[in-house]
């Protein structure tokens, strides 16, 4: 996202083309496109899983549509919940962006592995933009949706709906084919 490729700008002066609808097509886009170095991706992410990590996790630049999915899905499930892989000590940060986009009472559980910690507290919807984070919890009874991005776009299985927005998710509208 344009947080990262800004961060990565300033910490190591490298110029990576900004998000477009096609760009990037992989995940670790600045690694797979040379741009950066592993000693330098390693960086990166302990600076990330620092301290002087937590104003870029609270204030990460989100989809235009956060706001108005989060205020309309609280009224829609019993529960959201945030399963993110962050670093642990940014719970707090991740709790506060998620009262900034006005949900009431954000829960947030750190966990690199998503499938035992979504089994574990009976998740229904999945909603992610990382492709082989579904490939992990495919076997688990839920409706899976992908937010559709450049990076994304290669993956397919017939258990996971792409979505532009997960806004038709409240609706029932198909989202993207």
């Amino acid at each position: 996202n344009s947080s990262f490729i800004a961060l990565l700008n300033v910490l190591y002066g490298v110029q990576i083309p900004p998000v477009t609808r096609d760009y990037p097509d992989t995940w670790g886009y600045p690694l797979d496109g040379n741009y950066i170095t592993q000693e330098q991706w390693r960086g990166v992410w302990n600076l990330l899983g620092s301290k002087h990590g937590v104003t870029y996790w609270r204030h990460l630049q989100t989809y235009w549509w956060s706001r108005l999915f989060l205020t309309r899905a609280q009224r829609y499930y019993n529960e959201i919940v945030y399963v993110t892989a962050r670093p642990e000590r940014m719970h707090d940060a991740a709790v506060d962006a998620l009262k900034a986009l006005g949900v009431d009472s954000p829960r947030v559980i750190i966990a690199h592995e998503k499938a035992e910690t979504l089994a574990r507290i009976g998740a229904t919807d999945f909603i992610d933009d990382r492709d082989r984070n579904f490939d992990e919890c495919l076997h688990l009874p839920m409706r899976f949706y992908m937010q559709d991005q450049p990076w994304n776009r290669a993956y397919r299985h017939a258990d996971v709906r792409r979505v532009y927005t997960p806004l038709g998710i409240l609706t029932g509208e198909q989202a993207a084919a």
